[in-house]
């Protein structure tokens, strides 16, 4: 059996020890990414908090995860942390119209109305964040607190950011399942996508 010359056993060596690299540049990405939004911060104000929509369950009510944000939105409110809830997301492709389902929530618990602001068109993270932007803009206000899932706040940070609208914290739905995992690690190329494009 001839040996496989030295020139490729180098190559292979190098070609291992850049994927161990890839990888764990990758790992520490999701990690990073967790951590800030696990990270908390309720204690400053803010002039919005905004929610994000997530999918509705089949009898057209919040899914679990979302019901969590809603949720999250909820306790920021009561604790007067800001004085309007920003629902942002679209038609379903079950035709359930999400942003309706995500105030009629809020309003089950006890949200007033005129607390509840409605974007039907929060396509993604980048529509609902430039949309919220305009919003606070036109209000002459700068300043938002994010409800949504852990592996989320960090690109809605940055999204809003780019739109010069300052995060003053967020709470992050204490919901978790497996499916978790696999959005934390969709989320690296995700946000280095909003990174560079945005």
């Amino acid at each position: 059996m001839n040996k496989p010359h030295p020139w490729a056993a180098i190559a292979m060596k190098r070609s291992s020890k850049i994927a161990a690299i890839a990888v764990g540049s990758y790992l520490l990405a999701a990690v990073a990414i967790a951590v800030v939004g696990l990270n908390d911060h309720t204690a400053d104000t803010a002039d919005l908090i905004v929610v994000p929509g997530s999918a509705v369950a089949a009898d057209g009510t919040p899914g679990a995860p979302l019901q969590a944000r809603l949720d999250a939105a909820v306790k920021l409110y009561r604790a007067e942390r800001a004085p309007e809830i920003y629902v942002s997301a679209s038609m379903d492709q079950a035709g359930h119209d999400t942003v309706t389902i995500m105030a009629d929530y809020l309003l089950e618990q006890d949200i007033p109305a005129a607390a509840i602001v409605r974007d039907p068109h929060g396509t993604d993270t980048a529509a609902t964040a430039a949309h919220a932007a305009q919003y606070l803009q036109q209000q002459q206000r700068q300043r938002a607190m994010l409800a949504t899932q852990f592996y989320h706040v960090a690109r809605l940070r940055l999204a809003l950011a780019r739109h010069n609208i300052r995060v003053t914290g967020n709470l992050h739905a204490h919901y978790f399942e497996r499916h978790d995992l696999y959005a934390l690690l969709r989320e690296v190329p995700a946000y280095l996508f909003y990174f560079v494009s945005q």
